[in-house]
């Protein structure tokens, strides 16, 4: 027999579970939301997962924007085919186009 079981017994170690289960969930909630822990224990560890302090992409919202954005995109795409041609040109095949 279990230790609970012996103590509690049949009926009482039912209620017993009962009361855990009901009141185990409102505890956590009432201990979660205390501004106190929230601060201490919560927004550190939700800066750490979703990384709110980088820098996240923000799309262009206007038509500079993406015109800024279409040259970025071309330099990195001859930086990267002028890349691909030396190292091309070094091994002595003919460069890969981009």
């Amino acid at each position: 027999m279990s230790f609970l079981n012996r103590i509690l017994g049949g009926t009482r170690l039912e209620v017993f579970k009962f009361g855990f289960y009901v009141f185990s969930p409102i505890v956590v909630m009432y201990l979660t939301g205390i501004p106190e822990f929230v601060e201490k224990e919560v927004n550190p560890l939700r800066v750490k997962l979703f990384r709110l302090n980088d820098e996240t992409y923000h799309p262009p919202a206007n038509s500079e924007e993406i015109g800024e954005y279409m040259q970025l995109l071309r330099t990195r795409k001859e930086r990267l085919t002028a890349s691909n041609a030396a190292a091309a040109a070094a091994e002595g095949a003919e460069p890969k186009a981009a």
